[in-house]
């Protein structure tokens, strides 16, 4: 098996944060259509990058969950898929309302 980096978790991290930083844009600052689909379109690509960050984490190690910050890294990505998939699903359904 091949082992992760630290620059690996650092650039996790970043990605995260970023995300972070999105998701607070667009639920306190008053955008524009277009920059709000950029927007969510970003957060999607970074969500997307962290839960492959975390697969191959997992994938990786023999006893991924038994580590407290891989634990909390891993309800951290999962909430974010769950938060897009939601919000995409709430889009969806209230543009064909």
């Amino acid at each position: 098996m091949f082992s992760l980096s630290d620059s690996f978790y650092v650039s996790l991290l970043v990605c995260l944060c970023q995300s972070a930083c999105i998701f607070v844009c667009i639920l306190l600052v008053s955008v524009s259509v277009r920059l709000c689909v950029c927007l969510r379109s970003a957060n999607v690509c970074l969500c997307l990058l962290a839960y492959t960050c975390v697969y191959l984490s997992v994938l990786s190690r023999q006893n991924y969950f038994g580590d407290a910050w891989n634990v909390f890294d891993f309800i951290i990505v999962l909430g974010s898929v769950i938060d897009i998939v939601y919000t995409e699903v709430n889009v969806s359904t209230l543009r064909s309302s």
